[in-house]
């Protein structure tokens, strides 16, 4: 029985890879429910997105040169939506750059994308997105809209060029983090935030471009665009086809942050193919970006044990596989850099003491150095003294014992003037000087045996 299973889901692994629809009726219930089954049919459904939303070949030129005030000049980029193209004003009336997206056929479904772009742009104003500028239908009836066009380079080539450190480029990341929770206010999803998507212009700001996949969360757009992703940089749920919001924002941005800190996606990400990541999906959360900067082609500017710790956790917290997991929302996981940032503990790690401490320490660096330079020197003072102390003591017993030797000399000395006198000598008549010499070695011999420098 086991082995019949076996061929049928090996037969449905071909049809997928064929192209072929999958039909849930031609599948046997037992066989439909099994989690295998079930991953490959969400693989079908978002291939089928696909193949959907792919257009023809996309024209060597437009079949205008002139669309409303533009001029185009210059094809900047296609994809499966349509095509973008360098434009400038053509009246005259002032010069003026811009990027002018078109749809690639007539189809329903790219005309409504675009406009719907038109209506997602026109809501939002921020200083670190791409401006809405104009917008009109061409000659063939086909609409198109206008944004700023922005001159500079991706995120991570930005961030590579100039080797910015691990600071700069967290603040770099913030400002985008920032155009995200503007659209976010507006209860706009963007879902592919890609570098490709953010670039940075010679001013050194980021622009979020592209709000092609954009979705509403007023429900006002209830258009599944899950073949318009891309895998590398695509969340769980976007990947399954399921309800996205904005954590799924959050979890693309933690990508996103992974590749700027790494130089690298997660090893989990490396196909870039739809059923590869899918298959890997769970071990995500394992991936951590200073294990991937270890082995990373870029040559980053900072060592991989940079990454360790505080913004490997952060990233973690982002990337959790369960939406409810990650952080509440781009704000959340923003402030958690700037706790990072500030040496302060960061939410995505557990607050132990020593963690804390060290956190502490790291902020207020300068204040603990005098602390211990100052502890130091009142440690050495005291050392000092007691070595002074104990000096000065052993000076005072060495004169003391100077002192009491000099005290014995001379009470010895005194007692051999004493026989010579009267007053003071017990016996009627003094002795001989031999004698009381005789007597007197006798006595320093006995008397001061213990003292050789006053026998001497």
């Amino acid at each position: 029985m086991s082995g019949d299973r076996e061929h049928d889901v090996q037969v449905l692994i071909d049809r997928i890879a064929n192209g072929e629809s999958i039909d849930l009726d031609e599948i046997p219930e037992a066989l439909r429910n099994t989690p295998q089954v079930q991953r490959l049919l969400a693989i079908a459904r978002v291939t089928q997105g696909l193949d959907r939303n792919q257009g023809g070949a996309p024209p060597a030129a437009p079949a205008e040169t002139v669309i409303g005030p533009w001029r185009l000049i210059q094809l900047l980029g296609s994809g499966g939506m349509g095509e973008v193209w360098l434009g400038e004003r053509s009246d005259g009336v002032v010069e003026h750059r811009v990027a002018i997206k078109r749809v690639r056929t007539h189809g329903q479904r790219f005309h409504e994308r675009l406009l719907s772009e038109r209506r997602l742009l026109a809501r939002l104003e921020h200083p670190n997105i791409a401006r809405f500028i104009d917008a009109g239908i061409d000659a063939s009836g086909a609409p198109w809209l206008a944004m700023e066009y922005v001159e500079g380079m991706p995120i991570t080539e930005w961030c590579a060029a100039r080797a910015l450190p691990v600071r700069a480029r967290l603040q770099l990341f913030q400002k985008v983090c920032a155009a995200v929770e503007h659209a976010h206010r507006h209860l706009i999803v963007h879902r592919d935030l890609k570098p490709s998507n953010v670039m940075v212009n010679g001013d050194g700001e980021p622009k979020l471009l592209d709000f092609g996949i954009a979705k509403l969360l007023d429900g006002s757009d209830g258009e599944t665009t899950v073949g318009a992703l891309t895998p590398a940089y695509a969340a769980p749920e976007q990947l399954r086809g399921e309800e996205v919001s904005t954590a799924t924002d959050v979890y693309v941005l933690g990508l996103l942050l992974y590749r700027i800190l790494a130089g690298a996606l997660p090893e989990t990400r490396s196909s870039g193919q739809l059923a590869g990541v899918l298959a890997r999906i769970n071990d995500e959360e394992t991936q951590r970006p200073s294990m991937s900067a270890r082995m990373a082609s870029d040559n980053l500017p900072y060592p991989a044990t940079a990454l360790s710790g505080d913004l490997d956790a952060i990233v973690a917290q982002a990337i959790r596989a369960q939406p409810q997991a990650r952080y509440g929302s781009v704000p959340e996981l923003s402030a958690d850099i700037s706790r990072y940032l500030d040496a302060r503990p960061v939410r995505a790690r557990v607050p132990s003491r020593w963690y804390r401490f060290s956190r502490f320490a790291r902020r207020n660096r300068a204040a603990l150095a005098l602390g211990i330079a100052a502890a130091i020197a009142l440690i050495a003072g005291t050392v000092i003294s007691l070595q002074q102390a104990s000096r000065a003591e052993r000076e005072a017993q060495t004169a003391r014992r100077e002192l009491a030797r000099a005290e014995r000399v001379s009470e010895f000395l005194g007692s051999l003037y004493r026989e010579h006198d009267p007053l003071s000598r017990d016996a009627a008549v003094a002795r001989s000087p031999q004698v009381q010499m005789a007597e007197a070695v006798a006595r320093v011999e006995s008397e001061l045996s213990e003292d050789p420098v006053s026998q001497a």
